[in-house]
């Protein structure tokens, strides 16, 4: 969302043009975020033993429930673009 509010807000046909690169954007980060917490903070993370997830399937589920949430912000930017044309 900062990146959408730093590029101006954009909506319609400029929103599409963006789409990708901030998709491309937000893995970077997830990326960068995963490679930090493996490596700095990866003995803060034992809550997930208890609930017998591997830590693949704790920041797999991770990065779909905020990848969903990013998506589904997107299209309600776009929509809400729309609806006050």
């Amino acid at each position: 969302m900062t990146a959408w509010f730093a590029l101006g807000r954009p909506t319609g046909r400029d929103l599409y043009v963006l789409i990708p690169a901030l998709i491309l954007f937000k893995c970077f980060l997830q990326g960068i975020t995963v490679y930090i917490l493996r490596r700095r903070y990866a003995h803060l993370f034992f809550f997930y033993a208890n609930a017998n997830l591997s830590r693949r399937q704790l920041f797999t589920s991770a990065f779909i429930t905020d990848f969903v949430l990013f998506s589904l912000s997107i299209v309600t930017i776009q929509l809400s673009a729309e609806w006050m044309k």
